[in-house]
């Protein structure tokens, strides 16, 4: 803080400093915890969704659900090979019949 002294030789105008006491009236003697009684649900959810960004377990559940919706499925073996034997399998049968 600049006394009126280095207040003068900087140029400037003193003006001494004033404090004033200012009641509180709201949240008195909660320590803070006025936003408690607002919403208990919300506060609720926000604490569940904390727990799980906190544990490297629920970021990997929700990474692994991500990816299950984002890449595409896979096409298996059977269901590759399967395709093809409908054509095949028409042929043989006309084939047989014939003969």
């Amino acid at each position: 803080m600049l006394s009126k002294g280095d207040c003068a030789i900087m140029g400037g105008a003193y003006t001494a400093a004033v404090t004033e006491e200012v009641v509180v009236k709201t949240c008195v003697n909660n320590n803070g915890k006025c936003c408690v009684k607002y919403n208990a649900g919300a506060k609720a959810a926000r604490t569940a969704l904390l727990v799980v960004l906190k544990t490297p377990y629920g970021i990997a559940v929700l990474i692994a659900a991500l990816l299950n919706l984002i890449l595409p499925v896979e096409k298996d073996d059977e269901e590759e090979e399967g395709e093809g034997k409908p054509a095949e399998a028409v042929t043989k049968q006309t084939e047989s019949s014939t003969a």
